[in-house]
């Protein structure tokens, strides 16, 4: 407003106010050359603490890599507790920055679940209460142990480790057709329940030591979903579990587990911009799986 009162009255040309933006913006790189910028990944010593502070006794923490863009996360060996999962959603992450979420306005990127740019407390209460909802229906997911605030803004969410592989680390060999129908029969309880997932892919799967299937991440779901929000969760998920196993068999497990109509209206949607505009890039690289799919 300033910039803008100043040319009003003619005491500024546009020129000297971009000139005195383009001075503020190489300042500031300036800064995060010498210093660096966020990362948005606490100290493990202040995650340790907090951990202590809610009673959880923690002996090793081990980070969660690759670094997600909107958390951070990490594996935490507890004394008297099994295992955990401790995912913080910090105050300096990329999607909370004013040009990307501009951009995202912008562009209107379709975005399931809660506010994107929400108080990251409000993300991991909404997170929390999103995988009781989905545990409550019967879907097998990590019991949540504490959600609390973290630090300065940040957001604390605590669960079960579930012990395993996510599907996509899986070996080819260990996902057979009993895997992926349990992995589809999940998804059908989930959507029975009126929950979309929101980010519906193969490493939104834990596959335990037995076997089992465990669906975790569910910052994006949403209760009381339309019938085309679930289709479009079933088939980001369709399009890119068959980037990884045989379509045949993908699309053979998920005609049961959801049956025809379902399924049909899933199928529907396979080259729509409804995807997940990763998938969407995957299948256009592999031109033989989306062959397949059509097939």
């Amino acid at each position: 407003m300033v910039c803008l009162a100043r040319m009003y009255v003619g005491a500024h040309l546009p020129l000297d106010v971009l000139g005195g933006a383009a001075l503020g913006w190489a300042a500031g790189s300036l800064v995060h050359l010498l210093l660096g910028a966020p990362r948005g990944r606490p100290a493990l010593a202040r995650v340790r603490q907090a951990l202590h502070r809610y009673g959880l006794d923690p002996v090793e923490l081990q980070p969660v890599e690759p670094e997600s863009r909107r958390s951070a996360s990490y594996y935490v060996t507890s004394r008297d507790r099994p295992d955990l999962f401790v995912k913080v959603v910090p105050r300096e992450r990329r999607d909370g920055d004013l040009l990307w979420r501009a951009w995202r306005w912008l562009t209107l990127r379709r975005s399931a679940g809660p506010p994107r740019f929400s108080p990251p407390v409000q993300q991991v209460e909404h997170e929390a209460s999103m995988a009781l909802l989905a545990a409550g229906a019967g879907v097998r997911a990590p019991a949540v142990l504490l959600v609390r605030p973290f630090g300065n803004g940040a957001g604390l969410l605590v669960e079960h480790r579930v012990p395993g592989l996510g599907l996509e680390r899986l070996p080819a060999e260990r996902i057979d057709d009993t895997l992926l129908g349990e992995v589809w029969r999940q998804v059908a309880i989930l959507h029975r329940a009126r929950i979309a997932h929101g980010d519906l892919q193969p490493d939104s799967f834990v596959v335990d030591e037995e076997g089992h299937p465990w669906l975790v991440d569910f910052d994006r779901a949403e209760a009381a979903a339309g019938e085309r929000q679930l289709d479009q969760d079933a088939a980001g998920l369709l399009a890119s579990l068959s980037l990884v196993v045989e379509p045949a068999r993908v699309v053979a497990s998920a005609r049961e587990a959801l049956g025809p109509d379902a399924f049909g209206r899933t199928a529907a949607l396979l080259g729509s911009r409804d995807l997940p505009a990763p998938t969407r890039r995957a299948l256009r690289a592999r031109p033989e799986v989306r062959e397949q799919l059509e097939a």
